[in-house]
């Protein structure tokens, strides 16, 4: 999409004008990342000659990769130095990274299949669905969106624990799909559920990090919580 984002690997090619008044030849690009979100695997681009006042696009690209942890809006700084002959040119240039920022914008707690009495309270062993709503805050696309719901607390069995929220465009919304995916659990004890005395957590993940969670979410069993623990933030 000709977007920087958190995660990805660029091929970085670099237009070079020529200001002076003879041609250039033997011209190269090598780029020096200073910034920890930035690896270079390949640093040196090449350039055929140069005429004088002319503009050339090199012959091969620059490649350097944006750490998926790279918060939105980051301005990454990396250093450039041209070459031709005895003559060296050097500059910092800074690559603005996108990357999404989660937000638990709402969900649906239903007990209307299996063994739910479709009161809409959970209650003891029972069978309950869980839909979400998630918001991209930032300015990255979020690709391919996994929720694994997940719970340290005895009282809660997991029934379902994946869903697929597909790919959210930055400020936008999804719902887990396709319709009705849901997250499902039971709670072999409802006790202070509603003093928020047991919680589960959502972690999301997607294409660029399939196995490092992006964002861990606390989800309260009736109803949904602000607090997050947000790893883009």
């Amino acid at each position: 999409d000709g977007l920087i984002d958190a995660g990805e690997t660029i091929e970085l090619s670099l237009p070079l004008r020529n200001r002076g008044g003879a041609t250039g030849v033997g011209v190269t690009a090598t780029m020096t990342s200073l910034s920890a979100f930035v690896s270079v695997s390949d640093a040196t681009s090449s350039y055929p000659a140069i005429g004088a006042g002319a503009l050339v696009n090199p012959s091969d690209p620059i490649v350097l990769t944006v750490d998926r942890m790279a918060p939105d809006r980051t301005e990454a700084k990396v250093h450039l130095a041209y070459v031709s002959g005895a003559t060296t040119v050097e500059e910092d240039i800074i690559l603005y990274v996108h990357a999404p920022v989660f937000e638990w914008h709402r969900m649906f707690v239903r007990d209307t299949t299996g063994t739910g009495n479709s009161n809409s309270i959970v209650e003891p062993n029972e069978d309950v669905r869980l839909r979400v709503e998630l918001r991209n805050g930032g300015l990255g696309q979020a690709q391919s969106i996994i929720g694994k719901l997940r719970a340290t607390d005895p009282v809660f069995v997991v029934t379902d624990s994946v869903v697929d929220f597909g790919t959210i465009a930055g400020n936008a919304r999804a719902i887990s799909q396709p319709f009705p995916d849901t997250f499902g659990f039971q709670m072999t004890d409802t006790t202070g559920a509603w003093e928020s005395s047991h919680r589960m957590f959502v972690t999301l993940y997607d294409t660029y990090s399939p196995s490092t969670p992006l964002a861990t979410i606390l989800v309260d069993p009736v109803g949904p919580l602000q607090a997050i623990s947000n790893l883009k933030s």
